[in-house]
């Protein structure tokens, strides 16, 4: 009794037995701008590409095409961007004004010109 083959991947059609291959398909070299997902050799670099690849799928990046993931990282470096200049540049301001605001409602100590501003303004003197 013979069995039959049951014809791989590999093949194309119902070849005879010795058109049979088990060798892989021979795949196209990558392109420059491709990354690889094999880590690379050194520390520092295999430790770069782990958080890299950590990144990509936690946030579902490997699905994105190389120009998606661009645009991606580029709407994401404009908002890190904007909040990095808000914060150094206005909230030390901002902590100035909170603590006058802080100073006078728990010390009730303010400047004297302005109480006896707000005091003639309101006509208590």
């Amino acid at each position: 009794m013979t069995t039959k083959r049951t014809p791989t991947r590999y093949d194309a059609g119902s070849p005879s037995e010795s058109q049979l291959s088990t060798r892989p398909l021979r795949t196209n070299p990558p392109l420059l701008g491709d990354l690889s997902n094999r880590p690379p050799a050194g520390t520092i670099d295999r430790w770069i590409w782990q958080k890299r690849m950590w990144v990509e799928s936690t946030s579902a990046m490997t699905m994105l095409e190389p120009w998606e993931k661009l645009l991606v990282c580029v709407v994401f470096t404009l908002i890190m961007t904007t909040f990095a200049f808000g914060i150094f540049h206005y909230l030390p301001h901002h902590l100035h004004v909170i603590y006058g605001r802080a100073k006078y409602y728990l010390l009730g100590d303010e400047s004297a010109p302005l109480v006896m501003l707000w005091s003639q303004a309101l006509g208590e003197l």
